[in-house]
């Protein structure tokens, strides 16, 4: 497929004055002679970076390893859907053509009561919009089966998609009701069992795990096999199918890692916790998932400072980047994103070696939509983020 709208990225390095003489003193130069200002003056906003300062943290983002300045990655899109009609998009999956990457198509949910699952083509065109009688929060997508989670009936919203129409059909046997709304849902194919399930998060912190399991014709039932508390508000979650990992984003805690499977309990691991700088109003997550089924990148989106913050998808999942999506060429950027989604496969033209989507709620003319991002240009940006 070949794209003809113009896309732009641009790496912008940001060098943050840095005194690591000055620490315990907050930073300040003992020379300076506006050491003794007004107590009623504003000090810069700072953050602790080892052994030093790094200062101005909300124009320059998020100090490098070493501490000697700060780096952001910024990127812009290179498309962009049609505006959501009822103008407030929310989360974004992908389905993949097997057979013709460039044919895959891009689920963006609208929270809006009657807002409806959007369908939409790698140019953003709008293909569909699928009605299912409620308030569409969050999509995920296994295979050829796409859920999204009905906030304002309790309910799982199943469809398969068939892949020679590019059509979605309502695959659920029954009604499948949730113990809540359904304030945020992922989906986890078990590498033990080839067992397929959704979890169903929620604005008190429950958590619901769902066994989705075929009942003859095509249709699925589900069958509760887990419940977690997270502790407070809940929504952002993915789960990583290779690893068994399932990450949570508790908004105003911080990122948890459980065991994805529905026999693994609830020990958990606090990946990186709500600071308000790095992390400040956690929400969407998304996995970048190499071909050897460990490497890659845990992302999440950090909502108020209209960054996304990457993560290593291996190990003890140690900070690496963060990276904004900015206005280049015809279109702006995300912001105040909730929904993130991001893929790994080749799906031909400006988007050969992958796409990141987010959310923009905040689209140009009072609107919203999803962007769509070259992953490449993420990863130049960033300087140095794997490209498969």
């Amino acid at each position: 497929m070949e794209y003809t709208r113009f896309y732009l990225f641009t790496l912008v390095l940001v060098a943050c004055q840095f005194d690591a003489s000055g620490y315990e003193g907050g930073g300040a130069d003992t020379n300076d002679e506006n050491t003794d200002a007004d107590a009623g003056d504003t000090e810069e906003p700072q953050r602790n970076c080892g052994d030093g300062i790094c200062e101005a943290v909300e124009s320059c983002g998020i100090c490098s390893d070493d501490c000697g300045g700060c780096t952001t990655g910024v990127v812009s899109p290179m498309s962009e859907t049609v505006t959501v009609a009822q103008g407030d998009a929310h989360d974004v999956a992908v389905w993949i053509d097997q057979d013709d990457p460039t044919q895959s198509l891009i689920f963006g949910t609208d929270e809006d009561s009657s807002g409806g699952l959007h369908v939409y083509d790698l140019t953003g065109t709008e293909r569909a919009v699928v009605d299912d009688g409620g308030a569409l929060y969050n999509v995920d997508v296994r295979g050829d089966i796409v859920v999204a989670g009905n906030r304002s009936r309790d309910r799982l919203a199943v469809f398969r998609v068939d892949p020679s129409t590019r059509s979605l059909a309502d695959t659920a046997a029954w009604p499948l009701m949730t113990g809540f709304g359904a304030y945020g849902i992922c989906m986890y194919r078990s590498a033990t069992s080839d067992g397929l399930y959704v979890f169903v998060t929620s604005s008190g912190g429950d958590v619901e795990q769902w066994h989705l399991y075929d009942t003859g014709g095509g249709q699925l039932g589900a069958a509760l096999v887990r419940e977690l508390q997270v502790g407070s508000k809940t929504e952002g979650c993915v789960a990583d199918d290779d690893t068994g990992a399932l990450y949570l984003a508790e908004e105003q805690v911080g990122i948890w890692r459980y065991g994805a499977e529905p026999t693994d309990g609830d020990a958990r691991i606090l990946v990186d916790a709500m600071d308000g700088v790095r992390l400040n109003d956690l929400e969407g997550l998304a996995l970048y998932r190499a071909s050897d089924g460990e490497a890659g990148y845990l992302i999440a989106s950090s909502q108020d400072n209209d960054e996304f913050v990457v993560y290593r998808r291996d190990g003890a999942n140690e900070y690496v980047t963060t990276f904004a999506v900015v206005e280049g060429g015809p279109f702006d950027g995300c912001e105040h994103t909730q929904g993130i989604e991001v893929v790994n496969r080749a799906l031909g033209g400006a988007l050969a070696h992958g796409m990141f989507l987010c959310a923009d709620e905040n689209n140009d003319g009072g609107t919203s939509n999803f962007k769509l991002v070259p992953w490449d240009g993420i990863a130049a940006a960033t300087g140095g983020l794997m490209v498969e």
